[in-house]
């Protein structure tokens, strides 16, 4: 899911009437739970950007509470898998760990050696 954003999404509207519009119920990651209801459909990807990402927005200001919806999400449909609690638990860890000083100074070494950028 991280290399997906819903405003890169185009959704033809027959696949809406097939699988549902988007869950208003869920708060944060209603794209995510689109995407695993729509993700055994063909597909395609443009290797170009076609937007940019907002890191103020609710899922960016409300991390925890998104990986924690889109745990859920994953769950529903996909059931548990060890890989998945260890991906969430990894998230967990970084979000915390990004928190700290030490957490700021390791990413700030990553982007220095431009395996990031702000």
């Amino acid at each position: 899911m991280r290399g997906v954003f819903h405003p890169t999404m185009y959704v033809r509207k027959d696949l809406y009437l097939k699988v549902g519009f988007y869950d208003t119920s869920i708060k944060i990651a209603m794209d995510y739970d689109l995407l695993c209801r729509i993700k055994s459909y063909p597909h395609g990807f443009i290797d170009q950007p076609i937007a940019f990402f907002d890191n103020s927005g609710v899922s960016s200001m409300n991390y925890l509470k998104a990986v924690n919806e889109a745990y859920g999400i994953y769950r529903k449909y996909f059931g548990f898998h060890i890989m998945q609690n260890i991906w969430y638990m990894r998230l967990q860890t970084i979000h915390w760990l990004m928190k700290t000083k030490f957490g700021r100074w390791l990413y700030a070494i990553k982007v220095k050696l431009e395996l990031e950028s702000w």
